[in-house]
């Protein structure tokens, strides 16, 4: 998976109307329900995290 050019899922409901946070993804989180990852920025990141990459120096 990657976050690459992939908004935040993340957002907020006014007067009955969704709004998303659409920022840049920079991690994916595990939905606490359907255990299912999904982007967030890093202003939502929080909670349950599925990690992105491996770096480099820990993959070879």
């Amino acid at each position: 998976m990657s976050t690459q050019n992939v908004p935040c899922a993340e957002g907020v409901t006014r007067r009955e109307a969704f709004q998303p946070c659409d920022k840049p993804a920079v991690a994916y989180r595990r939905d606490p329900e359907s255990k299912d990852p999904y982007p967030v920025c890093a202003y939502h990141c929080r909670g349950d995290m599925v990690p992105l990459v491996v770096p480099f120096w820990e993959g070879s």
